[in-house]
């Protein structure tokens, strides 16, 4: 009993101490995409929220920016789908991913969630013809979007989109944009569908293919802080997300043998 106490509480300080620093909301947690299985048809949810993605198309494995990731061909087929669930119909929202993109001359989607049908967008992370990150929704008003600076160059990028109801920042290697491209900013609900998540691709339509390579790819419920946007691309999710939900069940281990 003492020795299982003492593991325990040695555990519980060497996590604590690992991840003070980290203070991302485990609540706010939709979907982690670590991309690392290297093999197979399924992209799983490391988050424990059970949202796997299904890859389809010419897709390939490949060495990431942190452990294996995949490898998108520009191809309308070639996609990753995670199913709609209500949960991800949000008003608030943060993506993160690692990319390492070719600039061929046309859009790209990153990561969205929008229905082919009408146009909606609820969130998404795209590119521009000109190799331009941008990001941001489609609300009743139109497109909202934030242009950040050259992506698609062949090189390794952390990049990110965050909303809080009121602002939307793209994130380029750390660095926030916030002048608008289109649209108006503040107090404006993006337009919820229930189409599924796509990787790659800008609807299951296929439109927009992504040419490149995206790894350790994140989905939150509300505008995460620069902080925790800066956190997620020096540590990675590893550390700045998931070790936090591996504390939450040390804790529970940690009652569990104080009620033995």
């Amino acid at each position: 009993m003492k020795n299982s106490i003492a593991v325990a509480v040695a555990l519980l300080i060497f996590v604590f101490f690992s991840i003070q620093c980290y203070a991302i909301d485990v609540k706010s947690i939709l979907g982690i995409w670590l991309l690392d299985e290297n093999s197979g048809n399924i992209a799983k949810d490391s988050s424990g929220n059970g949202r796997d993605g299904e890859i389809k198309g010419n897709i390939k494995w490949t060495k990431g920016k942190f452990g294996n990731a995949l490898e998108f061909p520009g191809q309308g087929d070639s996609q990753v789908v995670i199913p709609h669930d209500d949960a991800l119909s949000v008003k608030t929202f943060s993506i993160t991913a690692w990319v390492n993109l070719v600039n061929n001359g046309s859009y790209q989607a990153l990561i969205e969630k929008g229905a082919i049908a009408n146009d909606v967008r609820n969130f998404y992370l795209a590119v521009t013809p000109e190799g331009l990150l941008y990001g941001g929704f489609k609300g009743d008003a139109g497109w909202n979007s934030v242009l950040g600076d050259v992506v698609a160059d062949k090189n390794w990028h952390h990049t990110g989109v965050t909303y809080d109801s009121k602002k939307i920042l793209v994130y380029l290697d750390g660095k926030s944009y916030t002048k608008l491209a289109i649209g108006v900013e503040g107090g404006i609900d993006p337009l919820i569908n229930d189409a599924p998540i796509t990787f790659g691709v800008t609807n299951t339509g296929g439109g927009e293919p992504a040419q490149g390579i995206i790894d350790e790819a994140g989905l939150f419920n509300k505008g995460l802080s620069e902080a925790d946007i800066r956190s997620i691309m020096n540590n990675g999710l590893q550390k700045s997300a998931l070790s936090i939900q591996h504390l939450g069940k040390l804790t529970n281990t940690w009652g569990n043998i104080k009620s033995f």
